[in-house]
């Protein structure tokens, strides 16, 4: 920092900075020096920003394109003979990978109402039996499922 400073150019650099309430935040700081009429270097002038918010959503838009690339990837190595149940599984298989996934589950709905599971992965366990959901269970996942994405739970 000072070699740059020193040298008459502009530094930056992202800062973790803790407010007056001990809670951490992220600034993005540029210091300038500034000269004298002459050229040679007085003081130096600070510009800082919070950028905590900003930094987070890239953070969570790589997090998700990582994650998308992972299921991709699946879904691409999936082979055209094999049955629904076993790309199903596949695809629950690699979802359990993902941060913060302890189980997939992929059903389809049946014209009575009923879900039955054709794939279903919990991490460290051995794959459970498929069987038709209860009734209520598959409206239950049927509501949720007609739910936006992030919706509170039912």
């Amino acid at each position: 920092m000072w070699t740059t400073l020193t040298n008459g150019l502009p530094w930056s650099a992202d800062f973790v900075n803790r407010r007056k309430d001990g809670s951490l935040h992220t600034e993005e700081v540029v210091i300038s020096p500034i000269r004298d009429s002459s050229g040679a270097i007085t003081s130096y002038v600070a510009v800082q920003r919070d950028v905590t918010h900003e930094r987070a959503l890239a953070e969570r838009a790589t997090h998700l394109a990582r994650e998308r690339t992972l299921i991709a990837e699946t879904i691409r190595g999936l082979r055209s003979g094999d049955t629904p149940e076993a790309t199903a599984q596949a695809i629950c298989r690699r979802v359990v990978t993902l941060t913060g996934v302890m189980a997939a589950q992929l059903s389809l709905f049946e014209l009575d109402g009923r879900a039955w599971p054709i794939g279903f992965v919990v991490e460290g366990q051995s794959d459970p039996p498929l069987q038709k959901l209860p009734l209520q269970r598959s409206r239950h996942l049927r509501e949720r499922a007609a739910k936006a994405p992030g919706s509170s739970h039912g």
